[in-house]
């Protein structure tokens, strides 16, 4: 049996401990948060075009320019502005904080989508995309967002049902360990 932590270092870890049991019973909500704030800058931006306030508006779509190509030809546009993602951007991860959302309120109840379902869940997006890259081919605005939107539900759909158990299992050991420094700190044990 390892020496038990004292001091400044058991602090440490028993913040951590307390951190990652948080986490296992909150990941879901600040993962929807977080996708969400994604999805909702790239709408904002063209919004914040429409009144007037340009420099947010650019700092948005030059972040969002390191993740999407952000062809005018591709992309929707809002109050006359184009969006900071594209049409197929703009489905995938509309998808992903949607199916995360239906996750949650479906009482996280999935069975993990297997490797071969994410392939297929997958496949027309790759298809249609690479299509693009090697062949004299324009995909149209709508199988941009449905192969977005089969690949962001299928991404999910593989991905939260497995990260459930393991923010489980992570909360279940760092709560045991708060349990036995509480019962050290008794004199328990």
């Amino acid at each position: 049996m390892s020496k038990p932590l004292t001091g400044r270092t058991r602090a440490v870890v028993l913040f951590l401990d307390r951190c990652i049991v948080w986490l296992s019973r909150h990941w879901l909500g600040l993962f929807n948060t977080l996708a969400g704030l994604y999805v909702a800058l790239p709408l904002l931006a063209p919004v914040l075009v429409w009144l007037n306030l340009s420099l947010p508006a650019e700092v948005i779509y030059s972040v969002y320019h390191y993740l999407c190509h952000q062809l005018p030809e591709r992309s929707f546009f809002i109050l006359g502005n184009q969006m900071a993602f594209c049409e197929r951007d703009t489905a995938l991860y509309g998808a992903i904080w949607l199916a995360g959302l239906a996750y949650g309120a479906s009482g996280r109840r999935w069975r993990p989508l297997s490797w071969w379902g994410l392939g297929l869940f997958a496949l027309p997006v790759v298809v249609d995309g690479s299509a693009q890259w090697f062949f004299p081919y324009e995909s149209n605005w709508y199988l941009r967002v449905s192969t977005g939107i089969l690949a962001g539900i299928g991404a999910i759909w593989f991905l939260y049902p497995r990260c459930e158990g393991v923010f489980k299992a992570l909360g279940r050991d760092a709560a045991a360990q708060i349990q036995r420094a509480a019962l050290r700190d008794q004199g328990l044990l």
